[in-house]
């Protein structure tokens, strides 16, 4: 899993908020899906 870039310490503290996560959270398992789809499709699996 790559790193998150750096952020300022405003938004850090905004990004820890529940419901913020919630939607980072959804992101990144959104991006993990594409990208094993996309794994999948390309190795014929």
């Amino acid at each position: 899993m790559p790193r998150a870039p750096r952020i300022p310490r405003a938004q850090a503290v905004a990004l820890a908020r529940p419901e913020t996560l919630d939607h980072r959270w959804s992101g990144w398992l959104t991006a993990a899906v594409a990208v094993a789809l996309l794994a999948a499709g390309l190795l014929g699996l």
